[in-house]
This record gives C-alpha cells, structure tokens and sequence, in this order.
C-alpha cells in the first residue's frame, strides 16, 4: 500500500520520506497522439508508471506463420520482443514507490498456481478501444483443454486484476471489462498490425492465414511479467511477477514423494552407510574442547538451483541427533550466487555431529539438486505443445541411484526404469546375441513377465524399426538416430503402428534437443541428466554456540 502523509501539523518537525518517494523518477515520457494510431486515454500524472502483464510467446513456434505476412503492405509484424500474451484488458498505472511493493504482493498470490497452456488455434482480427489499431491476433480455443484449464487461465487473470485494484491502478478499462467476467477474456496474441486505411488488407490476410494454421500453437504459462514504460531518462524495465509455477505447484508432489514414496528403512541404511564411509573408525574431531556443545551451522546456496534431496539430508541428521529447519521447499527454486548465498537450511545440535555430517549431506544435496536442476532446465526446452515425456535412464552412479532417480521426480522428469527388473528392454547386445532367435527370446519374455510389463526394443535404424513393430513390442527406442531419420521412422510407425510407443535416445544435448521435439515422439531418454550432471554449489558453515 501506498503511503500518504498529510500536512495536518506545519509546525512540527516530520521524519524524511523514504528514499523511493526522494529518488522518483522525472516525468512519464508522453506518447504522441499521433505516433503509429495510439492515443493517450487517460490524464498523464508524475512518476506514474503505465504498467502492462504478460505472458512471454516463444518467437519460434510462430515463425511459419509470421512468414506469410512478411512484407504486404500497409501491415506491420510485431518485433519478437513485442509478442506477448495478454493477461487483461485496459490500462494501469502504479507509481514508483508503489512497484515493490506490487510486486511481491502478486507473487504471493500466484506462488502456488499450476503452470496451464493455451491453445493458439484460430486467427482473428480486433480492433482496439480506441479504434485506431487493428491487430492479427492469434486466439485461444477453449473445446482444446479441459475446464480445469479454463479455470486455472482465468484465476490468474482474476488474481491480477484484484491486485491491480488494490493499489488503484486502475486508470481507464472499457465498461464492458469487469474482473469478475473473467469467462469473457480470451488469450490472445497479436502478432502483426495495421491503421484503418488498411482493414480490408488485413480481412483478406486473415482469411488465407486461417487455411494455413494446421496444427494449433501451444503456449505454456509458467510465469507473469510486468512491462513498467519508461520515464525520462530511465530504460524500460520488464519485471518477473511470480517464479515459475510449476516449481512452487510442483512442491507439493515432491513433499508426497518424499512422505510415502521413499521406503524409510532404506534411507536409513543408505545414511548410515554414508556416514560409516566418510568416518569408518577414529572421530579426531572430537578431542576438540568444544565438540559436545550445541552449535547452530547454516546450509547455503551459492548458485541458482532447484532444491532436491531433503528426505535424505533428514535421514542422515537423524542418525547423528540432530535437528534441521528448512527455508526452502523441496522442488523449490532458489535464486543465489557466490556473491549473494542464500541460507537454505539451520541445523541444529552437538559440535562433534555436525562436523561429520557437514560433507555426507553436502554431497548428498549438491549432487541430488544437481540431477534435478539439470532436468528441469533441459525439460524447460521443450516447447510442451508435443506429448513429450523427458526420461531419465539406468546410467546412474553406483549405491546412487535411488537419490539420482528422486532427484528426476523432483524435476518433474521421467526415471524410466529403475533396474533391469522394472521393464524388459532389448537392447543391440540382446538382438545380436539371439540373431534368427530374436522372435523366440520375445515371446519367451513375454509368457514370463506377463501383462504387468512393458517391452520396449532398441532400434539402430528404419529397418529394425520395421522388424521390431512385428514383434508386438510396447515401445520402440529409436538409438542415436538423426533428427531427419526420427522423422522418418517414428512418421511411418505411427501411421502403421499408432499403439507403439516411440522413444528416442542417444547423442541429445541440450543444444539439440529441440530438434527431437517432433509429434509423433512420446519419450526422450537422456543419460546425461543421471551421468556427468552438473553439481550444485552448497556450503555448510558454523553460526553460534546455543549452550
């Protein structure tokens, strides 16, 4: 909330006001009445900030469209930073000291919302309020998602907007928009414009670009941002409104991971195997004149990451006595640097114990955050308008895997298997060894392992990919396969095969996985999330003496 002071008493002496009311930026920079048909609609006020949500497009998914309209003239395509997905309708202002505050008020509420996407699947042309615009706009299609969808879309907007009014932001919203009519909001994304002159160019460039959209486009809803329009001698400035919200949503499934799916005899044992390697006999440490006083030691973050590993750390501080209160969520993203740690955790008990568990939950968590900050990324670059599920595989570190497979689960990313009793894969090895036989060894698997398992079958190229789907196999893994070779294969298995399940592993990376983010793929195993993964920087340090 704001804060007015009032001159009730001149006479006496005030405090100074706070530094954002000193530092308020100079006048709004004014927008020509006649610069490309926008008009100001409302008076301008000092320091006020015209202020607009968004949800990001990614530029690429639109690029064949974007295609056809390049270059007709009269009609103007949008910048790839210009195109955006928007959260409400009308105009709003909130001053400068007011934005903070705005802002944190916001992600409060929208922290624990589920990521949802929407369906780009028809092309329209609107006009703005003022009638001076006209825009082609790609729309949402409500029949695509279930209501939960609809739901979840129009609480968001809802949330905004009630946020907005709080801070009467309000400064001129068409009669016909009410925050309470939600249902009537449709998302949309312009994408190109013109003036009036040129209405007809774009009713005929609408019709032929409607013919040509044959599949909808998929955008994912994961965070909100505010455009804040500069003031004289500032830049614009974009604010992130929220953190992603499948990590905060995400938290509660990993905290039922960690209640009910972890078997808690087993992470006993694996802690207290931890602790017997890192100290097998002779504790040095505790001739020191302090090791049976009761200290407090402080677990910080020193980079960006998503938290993972919880369950394991409790186990192992378990078995030493010792108590642990956490600041971050399990599944949660933390925002740090070496520069800037973040205290991630407050232990607490004997000196002597927190020395031996100091490097067992260090390694613990940076290698388990590791794994799942790594996947979540590379599960960030699907587009999500595929069916894709991100996979794991069995490359794990030995006596590791189960914290490395957990730590996929946080991610929201695939194990696969666990083991090689989980599902049958046949893999070159197999195929090789049975040769004339392969037929024999399937069906043998399948009258052994019964209904309750999957076979799943390697393939090296389009041929084995033909031989196996005779095979009644459930899915076929396509193995280091070239982009333009999946496209082939798992096209002609679809078409003659539309119960396998295509699979495709081997040689993708980060820089090329979009390629395999194809249609008519339903998994993307990737050893690399489980092997060679990227370590998340912790520290454990010593804060006080509590007795």
């Amino acid at each position: 909330m704001s804060l007015i002071l009032m001159d009730t008493k001149p006479n006496v002496e005030r405090l100074p006001l706070p530094a954002s009311f000193r530092e308020q930026p100079d006048d709004q920079e004014q927008i020509e009445t006649t610069e490309c048909g926008r008009i100001r609609t409302y008076p301008h006020v000092r320091g006020q900030w015209s202020t607009f949500p968004f949800a990001e497009v990614n530029f690429d998914s639109i690029e064949d469209v974007l295609d056809l309209i390049r270059d007709i003239p009269g009609i103007e395509l949008l910048s790839s930073e210009s195109i955006h997905l928007s959260l409400v309708r009308g105009h709003y202002a909130l001053r400068h000291h007011q934005i903070e505050t705005f802002i944190s008020e916001l992600s409060k509420k929208l922290r624990h919302l589920s990521a949802f996407p929407v369906c780009l699947s028809t092309i329209k042309l609107f006009q703005n309020d003022e009638k001076t615009r006209h825009f082609i706009c790609l729309c949402e299609s409500l029949e695509k998602f279930s209501s939960n969808f609809h739901k979840s879309s129009r609480k968001i907007i809802k949330l905004i907007e009630e946020t907005l009014d709080l801070f009467r932001a309000k400064v001129n919203v068409p009669q016909s928009c009410n925050v309470n009519d939600c249902d009537d909001f449709v998302f949309h994304t312009s994408i190109a414009w013109c003036l009036p002159d040129h209405k007809h160019e774009a009713e005929r460039l609408v019709e032929t670009l409607s013919g040509t959209l044959d599949e909808p486009i998929i955008v994912r809803i994961d965070r909100v941002k505010f455009f804040l329009s500069k003031p004289k001698s500032e830049s614009n400035s974009t604010f992130v409104c929220s953190g992603n919200f499948h990590t905060k949503a995400h938290q509660k499934s990993t905290q039922l991971i960690m209640d009910q799916i972890l078997n808690g005899v087993l992470l006993r044992e694996m802690a207290i195997l931890w602790i017997k390697e890192d100290c097998p006999n002779f504790d040095f440490h505790s001739l020191m004149s302090n090791a049976n006083r009761c200290a407090k030691f402080e677990i910080y973050c020193k980079m960006d990451a998503i938290l993972a590993g919880k369950p394991f750390v409790e186990a192992i501080l378990k078995e030493l006595n010792l108590q642990v209160k956490w600041g971050f969520k399990e599944g949660e993203e933390i925002k740090a640097s070496r520069s800037e740690m973040r205290s991630i955790a407050v232990i607490t008990g004997k000196v002597k114990n927190l020395l031996i568990a100091e490097r067992v939950v260090l390694n613990v968590l940076a290698r388990c955050s590791g794994v799942a900050t790594n996947a979540y990324r590379m599960r960030n670059m699907l587009s999500g308008k595929n069916k894709i599920t991100l996979c794991g595989t069995r490359k794990t570190t030995p006596g590791f895997r189960l914290v490395e497979k957990y730590g996929l689960l946080v991610a929201g990313v695939s194990p696969h298997r666990y083991d090689l009793s989980s599902l049958v894969m046949i893999k070159d090895n197999h195929i090789d060894v049975c040769g004339d036989r392969l037929k024999d060894y399937i069906d043998a698997v399948r009258r052994t392992c019964g209904f309750t398992h999957k076979i799943e079958m390697e393939c090296r190229d389009l041929a084995e990919v033909q031989r196996a789907s005779q095979y009644k196999v459930d899915i076929i893994m396509m193995d280091n396969f070239q982009p333009d070779h999946v496209v082939t294969a798992s096209k002609w298995l679809k078409e003659n095969y539309p119960h396998i399940l295509v699979d495709i592993s081997g040689g993708i990376t980060a820089d090329n996985i979009t390629k395999y983010d194809l249609p008519t793929v339903d998994y993307i195993s990737i050893g690399p999330l489980v092997q060679g993964y990227p370590t998340v920087d912790f520290s454990m340090k010593f804060t006080q003496f509590l007795s």
